[in-house]
């Protein structure tokens, strides 16, 4: 049997509002990457470590993860997860 769950109104609408901050989360992510990719061809040989831990203190790792996400999932409908 399913049964319809009730929900307070704080619960529902701190449940939209999750919903709201996971769309901006997964748009940041791609955007982050994308600019990331730029970023990278445009600075020469030897440079792209130092900055990121200068400008954005952010490790290879993190900056590859970023990079990653938005090669693989740079078109997603991120509305479209929740």
């Amino acid at each position: 049997m399913n049964e319809i769950a009730t929900y307070s109104n704080n619960v529902t609408k701190l449940t939209t509002e999750i919903k709201v901050i996971q769309d901006n989360v997964c748009k940041g992510m791609i955007e982050i990457g994308k600019r990331l990719i730029e970023i990278k061809k445009e600075l020469g040989h030897g440079q792209w470590l130092p900055y990121l831990e200068k400008e954005l203190g952010y490790k290879p790792t993190t900056a590859g993860r970023l990079i990653r996400i938005a090669n693989e999932f740079g078109t997603i409908n991120c509305s479209a997860l929740n």
